[in-house]
């Protein structure tokens, strides 16, 4: 022995620990005779994994997608703004990324662009309430959970995805340390404590190599699920990669897909938390020569860059279905491997569309698994082209269009019953109604749950003729963790969330005459897994008497993941339970909309009502400008900054900015549109009506929300405009310019230049408001 006497085997194949590093290999994967670890038959034999089995019939239940918040940024186009992200397909979605500063360990955004796209991503929820928006994060250190906390909080994130694969834990060649093996799972497990009930999913590599420095067993206790990347299993990066070669490889090879699984199988994972790794862009490579683009191929070097995507070896589905029209190709499906491919000149690319999906679901599904994840939502173009083939694949239906309506006309308004009840939002106590005071202090009791700043808060009204309760909320800890419940000879009126980190307050008042029914009711259902996926809880068999269901309760507990939570009464026949809440002809309060109707409709024309009492703009973000597809010119930003912040504002620009983007949806929404028209286009200038403002956007591109928060900022001026923009769009021509990088001082614009001088003079006249 002339070298590396004292040298010692990954495991110990039966020879003893004294020439072993580990006894066992990690992951569970096999030790070969030589005292290797590995998964190929070499290191295994016939040893096979139990994978987990079934029929494949269930249909798939969650569809995650990541945004990139630098889409619109460091791409030229294929861009996608959040307003654009396409309505009824995904359930979740992961806004890429937040950063950790590396002076105060605090969470933030990466920049000032990506601050004002955070703002925006959940209007989304305006058409889609049921939609969870998450914040992913590229690290973790011991000590950001508060900010993490602040952060969800003021942005409304559902959860957080730790996405931490710049660093993994341990990988040297990652820059990883050895005792993060142990410290991330004991951060995971405290940082799953702090949340309460806001969701927590880490995303995990593919590879053995990396995987292994990830201890999932212990993790899966404290995540959701694991969002797992079954793509990039290739890329350029295997040119010099002495295990692989430069051969030319499917970055989503369902073969290898399926060997990346059996390392969460071979641990005993649950198939419920895992969640399937797709792709919307293919890995790309330069052939070492045109005449050799069959597998055992080598390539040269990373395929050329797109256009759109800008970056070496990687082609976006978009950029990828162009090519192929313009070149006449003739994708070539590999079907065990479930990808297809392409080559034109020297280049190759491998992708997936919806024939390779259905093959990859079908093997996902048969394994238990029901749950996908996107990356990327805008790798996608503006039609959701590829998100639509996914699901067709997956045998998933896109969700209907919503129809948003008035509540009827021949509905019965709710009659007033002797008993205290909230108000809606902005409604001040009626007739026959009085404030009740929060027990020991000056303060009436009020609930903002849901409100959207539409006006005061839900307000505690009890029947004036009658002894007035005591109330109070009950629950609020200085430590940010709520403890909610009600004190003996109390019963139970309300929730909030308001100053908790986690859990809720309750609000309590004596049981009276004029309290007692919501002591004879109550909320049943579990945390997050509130019931069955697509139902709602039983009711116990004390509280048997169902009344409704709802996955925000009474508005301060936390939202469910699956299923509702129901509304239980005793049973009316013993007389306990008032009338008021259980005919169907009375529980019709404002805040509980009849089943034709939705609490969309009511929460916009409030909206508009408010902005046409006092039309006013906020000290709105200057990085809107940075995505506006049209030049600022002398539009001056004062305007903007001697406005105080208003909620009211922001919202209905997050309303009609949603509304321009999605025709479809407003057109199947009439009195949405009517009530723009009729209460805002109608009184200021007939240049607002909605369709108006639908041409205004296909003629310019403009990004949505600054043109909306520009409308609103001078309604009267805009509609002029737009007007007189419109009848002269077919005088103007563009020169083009590059959307990227272009700020608010007018050093990169897109110029428009008339073809006559009228056009010209117009483009001059109303260059303050565009």
């Amino acid at each position: 022995c002339v070298g590396d006497c004292g040298r010692k085997s990954e495991c110990n194949p039966g020879w003893g620990m004294q020439w072993s590093t580990n006894d066992k290999c990690p992951l569970d994967v096999c030790c070969s005779e030589f005292g290797f670890c590995g998964t190929t038959k070499e290191f295994c034999g016939n040893k096979e994994v139990d994978r987990p089995s079934c029929s494949g019939s269930k249909g798939v239940d969650k569809v995650i997608g990541y945004y990139e918040s630098w889409s619109m940024t460091e791409r030229s186009c294929n861009g996608l703004l959040p307003e654009e992200v396409p309505y009824g397909i995904y359930t979740h979605i992961n806004f890429a990324f937040a950063t950790i500063n590396p002076t105060t360990y605090e969470v933030e955004a990466t920049n000032g662009d990506a601050e004002d796209l955070m703002q925006r991503i959940g209007a989304l929820k305006i058409l889609q309430p049921d939609l969870k928006i998450w914040i992913a994060i590229g690290g973790w250190t011991f000590t950001f959970a508060k900010s993490l906390l602040s952060m969800m909080n003021t942005y409304g994130f559902d959860g957080v995805d730790i996405d931490w694969h710049a660093e993994y834990p341990v990988a040297e060649d990652r820059s990883g340390a050895k005792a993060d093996y142990l410290n991330f799972t004991s951060w995971m497990e405290n940082l799953k404590a702090s949340l309460g009930d806001k969701g927590l999913s880490v995303t995990l590599p593919s590879s053995y190599w990396y995987l292994q420095h990830f201890d999932i067993v212990h993790l899966e206790k404290h995540v959701d699920w694991f969002n797992v990347m079954l793509y990039d299993l290739h890329g350029a990066w295997d040119l010099t990669n002495k295990w692989t070669g430069p051969f030319i490889n499917a970055h989503t090879n369902l073969t290898e897909i399926n060997g990346a699984l059996d390392l969460l199988w071979r641990n005993d994972i649950s198939p419920e938390k895992v969640v399937y790794g797709m792709a919307f862009y293919g890995r790309s490579f330069t052939l070492n020569s045109p005449s050799c683009s069959q597998p055992k191929c080598t390539f040269a070097s990373g395929g050329n860059a797109g256009e759109c995507s800008n970056t070496v070896g990687v082609l976006l589905n978009p950029e990828i279905q162009d090519i192929i029209s313009k070149n006449n190709l003739k994708p070539k499906l590999y079907e065990k491997e479930a990808v297809k491919t392409i080559n034109w000149g020297t280049q190759w690319v491998s992708f997936d569309d919806e024939e390779t999906w259905k093959i990859k679901g079908d093997s996902m599904k048969k394994q238990c698994v029901n749950n996908v994840m996107v990356w990327a939502v805008s790798h996608d173009d503006k039609n959701g082209t590829n998100a639509r083939a996914m699901l067709k694949g997956l045998g998933k239906k896109v969700a209907d269009t919503p129809k948003i309506e008035a509540q009827p006309a021949t509905q019965e308004p709710p009659k007033a019953i002797p008993l205290c009840r909230w108000t809606n939002c902005g409604e001040n106590c009626p007739s026959g109604f009085k404030n009740v005071m929060r027990d020991g202090t000056s303060q009436t009791m009020v609930d903002d749950n849901k409100c959207l700043g539409v006006g005061s808060p839900h307000q505690f009204c009890c029947p004036a003729d009658v002894p007035m309760p005591t109330c109070t909320w009950r629950g609020h800890r200085n430590s940010g963790i709520c403890k909610g419940g009600c004190s003996e000879g109390e019963v139970q009126v309300g929730t909030i969330e308001t100053a908790c980190n986690f859990g809720y307050q309750t609000a309590c008042c004596t049981e009276s005459g004029s309290t007692y029914a919501y002591g004879q009711c109550k909320w049943v259902g579990g945390e997050a897994i509130c019931s069955k996926a697509g139902g709602h809880a039983d009711c116990p068999s004390d509280f048997p008497t169902f009344i409704v269901a709802s996955s925000n309760a009474a508005g301060g507990q936390p939202t469910c993941d699956t299923g509702a939570r129901s509304y239980c009464c005793k049973d009316p026949t013993t007389g306990n339970v008032s009338d008021p809440f259980i005919s169907p002809q009375t529980i019709r309060h404002p805040l509980i909309c009849p089943a034709s109707s939705q609490n969309q409709y009511s929460d916009f024309v409030a909206l508009l009502k408010a902005y046409m009492k006092d039309p006013t703009c906020p000290a709105a973000s200057p990085h809107l400008d940075y995505f506006h597809g049209e030049p600022v010119l002398r539009r001056s930003l004062d305007s903007r900054q001697e406005c105080s912040a208003n909620n009211n504002f922001l919202r209905l620009a997050q309303w009609m900015s949603t509304l321009v983007v999605n025709p479809i949806i407003a057109m199947n929404s009439p009195a949405i549109i009517n009530a723009w028209n009729t209460l805002v286009a109608n009184v200021i200038d007939d240049g607002l009506l909605y369709l108006s403002l639908l041409k205004q956007r296909e003629l310019t591109n403009w990004d949505p929300t600054a043109m909306m928060t520009d409308v609103l900022l001078d309604a009267q001026t805009a509609g002029e405009g737009m007007r007189e923009y419109q009848a002269a769009a077919p005088l103007v021509c563009e020169i083009e310019s590059s959307r990227r990088k272009r700020d608010v001082s007018g050093l990169e614009l897109l110029v428009r230049v008339a073809a006559s001088k009228s056009g010209i003079a117009l483009a001059v006249d109303h260059e303050e408001w565009y």
